[in-house]
């Protein structure tokens, strides 16, 4: 494995936080380790901006809308991801996210619940393995999710599982981000989440983008689509 490399931020405006829990949790976070006790593994800044306005984005105000998480850690990205949707003014946002780690969903709970966005998020406990594609049965229309963020296990075998999980669910112009996208495994290892995007568009196609700085060990967080809806553009005012 190659040694590590950190591009989570800590010295910034935390006022560009889109929520107050979040910047209680970061107001007092100067290094990695203080990352680790008090937000979790999360994506931190700017990973948390990105993901705020790509939601913000491509999700129209007005309808009714959901996005999926995988690896919902201490659920410091969740909140960005429902709070996005509040922010957007969509009917009933909602943020379905999965957790192997019962004492993670536990702090998880207590953050949405300090963050004021509990009601538009409902978490599940288990290995995707057996959680993911049950849930996307009962809860999501096929071809409808426009936005999925897949952080979980970041095994290459693992990324592609939840990815063709959650296919059959997204939207033509539906966005799929994968955190920790850097090539840190050594020859002969696991490739993980890059060994997977290096493969995405000769499999299904669509379009990839990676923003390498950002995220920490393993940093980059990348966007796939698979078709955008230029469509749209006829219909805006």
């Amino acid at each position: 494995m190659r040694s590590p490399k950190f591009f989570r931020m800590f010295y910034y405006d935390h006022s560009l936080l889109p929520n107050a829990q979040l910047r209680n949790l970061e107001a007092d976070a100067n290094s990695i380790e203080d990352a680790k006790r008090l937000s979790g593994f999360s994506i931190g800044w700017p990973g948390w901006s990105l993901l705020y306005s790509i939601v913000l984005s491509n999700i129209p105000p007005g309808e009714t809308a959901l996005v999926v998480e995988t690896g919902t850690n201490q659920g410091a990205t969740t909140l960005v991801l429902a709070q996005a949707l509040v922010d957007r003014g969509v009917i009933n946002p909602r943020v379905i996210t999965f957790e192997m780690l019962s004492e993670n969903l536990s702090t998880a709970r207590e953050n949405w619940a300090k963050a004021g966005v509990s009601r538009f998020v409902r978490s599940f406990l288990g290995d995707t393995r057996d959680t993911l594609e049950p849930a996307l049965m009962e809860l999501v229309e096929p071809h409808s999710l426009r936005f999925v963020l897949l952080d979980a296990s970041h095994l290459e075998s693992d990324v592609r599982r939840e990815f063709e999980t959650v296919l059959p669910y997204l939207a033509s112009d539906g966005i799929v981000a994968m955190d920790n996208t850097y090539p840190i495994a050594e020859e002969g290892e696991d490739p993980r989440v890059n060994g997977f995007l290096s493969t995405i568009t000769e499999r299904y196609g669509g379009n990839l983008i990676n923003f390498p700085f950002c995220s920490w060990f393993t940093p980059g967080l990348a966007i796939w689509q698979r078709e955008p809806d230029l469509s749209a553009m006829h219909h805006l005012p």
